[in-house]
């Protein structure tokens, strides 16, 4: 009987144990970027295909090579809703319901150039988020992905915790301001979503 019991426990591990390893490898590869990515411009591509791909890792690597090679543009992918009139009722960051306001997720003081005051990208609906006082305190000039690893210090995954409507809209506003600041095929430092905050840091002067 014992032989039995252990013949059939052995079968159970011989079919569990690669799920299993299969599994958190596809947990791995959604959070780390894919080969591919060499300049801040895939940075972003990447970051905003795994948006739209979710965990379907065949549409994220055509979504990804797509945009990459510019046979697709983020607005042929993107199915948000900025452009609805209402705004969300509660905090986007922490759901709180009362002191709201629109703020920028890119700072309004951002200056890659002389033509940054007027910008319609930076003064755009995309470019806010509805954050209640004490997140729009915290959020000031840090960039989203700074914020969240303040805000989530134990998780390593704290990018993944952004709202997808938020971080679309900032991956946007970014490739737009990097692309004006002639920045896109720079190299990151370590192909990190920090990158894309550090990016934007030398032209984001901060209060006195």
């Amino acid at each position: 009987m014992w032989l039995g019991i252990l013949g059939a426990m052995s079968v159970l591990l011989t079919w569990f144990l690669p799920v299993v390893v299969r599994a958190g490898a596809g947990r791995a590869a959604a959070s780390a970027p894919l080969p591919q990515v060499v300049t801040l411009g895939d940075l972003l591509h990447y970051r905003y295909a795994r948006l739209v791909a979710g965990q379907n890792d065949g549409k994220l690597a055509r979504l990804f090579g797509d945009l990459q090679k510019g046979t697709l543009d983020w607005s042929d992918v993107d199915r948000d809703d900025w452009l609805a009139s209402s705004a969300p009722a509660r905090c986007e960051i922490c759901g709180e319901p009362a002191r709201l306001s629109r703020e920028p997720l890119v700072p309004l003081s951002l200056r890659v150039n002389d033509r940054c005051p007027g910008c319609a990208t930076l003064q755009s609906v995309r470019n806010h988020a509805t954050l209640c006082r004490a997140c729009a305190a915290r959020k000031g000039q840090t960039g989203l992905y700074r914020l969240f690893r303040e805000l989530h210090a134990q998780d390593a995954a704290f990018a993944d915790r952004i709202p997808p409507r938020v971080e679309r809209h900032y991956l946007q506003t970014v490739r737009d301001c990097l692309d004006c600041a002639g920045s896109l095929e720079r190299a990151p430092r370590d192909a990190s979503v920090l990158d894309i905050d550090a990016a934007l840091e030398p032209h984001c002067p901060r209060a006195a």
